[in-house]
């Protein structure tokens, strides 16, 4: 199968959404929207589609949090921008969403410090997509 990315454009239409919102300032360094691309060479020795596809979900919301390539919103847009990633290319029958707010903030902005590892955020977004898979199939929405 063959994955998906987000162009840059797209994760620049994001994050003047996001910034939209809060009537924050929209301001790109579009040169730190590279790393999107080098995701497409990371974790290709992964055998697992899925595993894959977490890997590089994660990669791209700690270089998209850690790269703040805009002014304001990096966080937000780094993880509307990684779900709709999960979502395309995992083929989610929903949209890909966390159910404590919260705690998923607090995630984000140890992600943004440079707290947590590859591998945790993958961890992260494993056990997000579980809670989805299995919300939705407790509502008989996915089977």
């Amino acid at each position: 199968m063959e994955i998906s990315y987000p162009s840059k454009e797209t994760v620049i239409l994001i994050n003047r959404r996001v910034v939209e919102l809060e009537d924050q300032t929209h301001s790109v360094q579009s040169s730190a929207l590279d790393y999107i691309y080098i995701a497409a060479f990371r974790f290709e020795d992964e055998p697992d589609f899925r595993v894959k596809v977490i890997k590089k979900a994660a990669y791209i919301l700690e270089r998209l949090c850690c790269g703040h390539p805009f002014l304001d919103g990096n966080k937000r847009t780094a993880f509307a921008t990684v779900a709709s990633f999960l979502q395309k290319n995992l083929s989610l029958g929903e949209p890909f969403t966390v159910f404590d707010y919260e705690h998923a903030a607090n995630f984000m902005c140890e992600v943004a410090q440079g707290r947590k590892s590859n591998r945790e955020i993958s961890d992260w977004l494993n056990a997000q997509l579980k809670i989805e898979e299995d919300s939705q199939k407790s509502y008989g929405k996915k089977e």
